[in-house]
């Protein structure tokens, strides 16, 4: 299953797509970026949840 993820604060009549988000027949979810026409880079979800995580951790200290 695919589906473009848009910028809901958009004031446009179709909100920009921000990335495709990918769900495998395993249940693993990746995001794909389109860099340009004919680039993408696809990354898993959990490694950008990892990095916000540390992200948050990092301004509590």
């Amino acid at each position: 299953m695919k589906r473009s993820i848009r910028n809901i604060n958009s004031l446009e009549q179709v909100p920009e797509r921000l990335f495709d988000a990918m769900v495998n027949s395993d249940g693993d979810i990746v995001a794909e970026f389109k860099l340009s026409k004919s680039k993408k880079v696809v990354v898993p979800w959990n490694e950008i949840v990892y990095q916000i995580e540390s992200m948050k951790r990092q301004q509590i200290k």
